[in-house]
């Protein structure tokens, strides 16, 4: 048997559920903690070196409301790859305010976890959230892939491959 007639199996699926829970609960949870201290987290914003003039109050609410509603919709398989492309740019995003900030502001809190510790713009912060937009992407990505289909073979990129030897 070649090695391309081997079926492609993808990430695990246990390995894909961790991930989807592990970001759910770190999205809800951050969402619902920056709602309970909304008012630090408005001062953390207007501290923010991109946020513009007389915004924090609307960025206030908006993210962590988005950051809740993505965390509902990567549970349900109907909305969980748009969910988790979505977790995956928001993440990204933060990265960079967080690098941004870190370059302009160092010592300035990032607004993520009140109520455990007021982290800062630190360079292992800004990595944590790359890993994990990446994470998110990936089980993207493994969503999008197509699934062995047929008998006769595993499909790769939309091709039927076939047991040649």
């Amino acid at each position: 048997m070649s090695l391309i007639s081997k079926p492609l199996t993808g990430m695990p699926t246990f390995v894909r559920g961790c991930i989807l829970a592990l970001l759910s609960l770190l999205l809800l949870f951050a969402g619902i903690d920056k709602l309970a201290h909304y008012t630090r987290f408005v001062t953390t914003l207007d501290n923010n070196v991109l946020t513009p003039p007389a915004s924090s109050y609307m960025l206030a609410l908006f993210i962590p409301l988005a950051e809740i509603w993505i965390a509902i919709c990567i549970i349900p398989r109907a909305t969980r790859g748009k969910a988790v492309l979505g977790c995956s740019l928001m993440l990204a995003l933060f990265a960079v305010a967080l690098a941004v900030n870190h370059r302009y502001h160092p010592n300035m809190p990032c607004g993520c976890w009140f109520s455990l510790t007021l982290s800062e713009a630190t360079v292992p912060h800004i990595f944590q959230n790359i890993l994990l937009s990446f994470l998110a992407f990936t089980v993207w990505f493994e969503g999008r892939r197509p699934r062995e289909t047929d008998q006769g073979g595993a499909h790769h990129g939309g091709v039927a491959i076939s047991g040649v030897s």
